[in-house]
């Protein structure tokens, strides 16, 4: 049981941490809060059901092939 708990906040951690990292690359990209939660929310309608990093790579790639 312990080691699931463990288990279990150690990926929430390392999810938080990517998505966080992300954020920040997103934002150096976009320049704008606004823009980059226009874009996350562009899509989550898109793709719903997603994890929020799913999204923030999604941005990051289509953003990278200038799509």
């Amino acid at each position: 049981m312990a080691t699931n708990v463990l288990s279990q906040w150690y990926r929430n951690y390392r999810d938080t941490s990517a998505c966080s990292k992300l954020r920040r690359e997103l934002l150096s990209m976009v320049h704008s809060e606004d823009t980059l939660e226009r874009l996350i929310d562009l899509e989550k309608r898109n793709n719903p059901g997603k994890p929020d990093l799913w999204y923030l790579e999604k941005i990051v790639y289509n953003l990278r092939r200038g799509a």
